[in-house]
């Protein structure tokens, strides 16, 4: 769900190593995850809900199918 590349310009991104990249990238997701404002982004704007059903979609069918 996070792409440090979308946040960050290359020209930052070339300043670190790849491992500081990798650490980086990682602790994205983690707020991505936790963050009680991306939750609220998610809730209020219809848009971001459906593309994100649209991309969960898929995964949901295949779990009701076991």
């Amino acid at each position: 769900m996070c792409r440090i590349i979308d946040i960050f310009t290359a020209d930052e991104l070339k300043k670190l190593s790849k491992t500081q990249r990798d650490i980086l990238e990682k602790y994205g997701k983690l707020v991505v995850l936790t963050s009680p404002a991306i939750r609220n982004i998610i809730k209020k704007d219809p848009k971001v809900r459906k593309k994100l059903k649209g991309l969960l979609d898929p995964a949901r069918k295949r779990l009701t199918r076991v």
